[in-house]
């Protein structure tokens, strides 16, 4: 959600080739494709990130194949796919079981972030935010101990909103507070806007 990750995700295409760097390549056209779903183009964006799961499982390179998935299920819980979305989460915990290395891991997180947001969207009885949030907890102390994005911001916006469903509502503010905290001193106007929205 940086302002400058189009251009980013340019100039690694541009330049990466030149020294054989075709991995990057493919992370940063997934990068793109997330983008364009993001900035509106929800058709174009999701036929490109289902292309790139295709590609991804083609190449057999495995972190092609986790971000490839994570992006397609931040698009699918955008769109209100949630079914969708944790059918690919488990297809990504699947690939994972297999993989010991350290970016892993923090997709990991990642994968755990995505799955409360997606079951926090869905229907369904109260002891399942408990459930969540016990998730969460578990996953700021990796998250502290790591830490490494996706870092604390959308971490607590998520509690927040888990929180709010739970009717904790003093909690829920402070932890839309540290969001907001935390997302600025990541100069993250994204998270910042969300967290003062919230």
């Amino acid at each position: 959600n940086h302002p400058d990750t189009n251009e980013f995700t340019l100039k690694v295409i541009e330049t990466a080739p030149k020294w054989g760097g075709w991995r990057e390549v493919k992370t940063a056209r997934i990068l793109q494709s997330l983008e364009l779903f993001r900035e509106g183009e929800f058709g174009e964006g999701l036929r490109l990130l289902y292309g790139h799961v295709r590609e991804a499982d083609e190449s057999d390179y495995t972190i092609a194949k986790i971000k490839a998935r994570l992006a397609l299920v931040e698009a699918l819980i955008t769109a209100g796919d949630y079914e969708g979305a944790k059918r690919f989460l488990r297809e990504v915990g699947d690939i994972q079981v297999s993989v010991q290395h350290s970016s892993v891991k923090y997709l990991q997180s990642y994968s755990e972030l995505l799955w409360a947001r997606a079951s926090l969207m869905q229907p369904g009885p109260r002891d399942r935010y408990w459930e969540i949030l016990d998730r969460l907890e578990i996953l700021l102390a990796v998250i502290a101990k790591y830490a490494r994005p996706p870092g604390p911001a959308p971490y607590w916006l998520i509690i927040g909103a888990t929180q709010e469903r739970l009717e904790q509502f003093e909690q829920a503010v402070r932890s839309f507070r540290k969001a907001r905290d935390d997302a600025k001193k990541q100069g993250s106007l994204f998270y910042s806007a969300q967290a003062s929205l919230a």
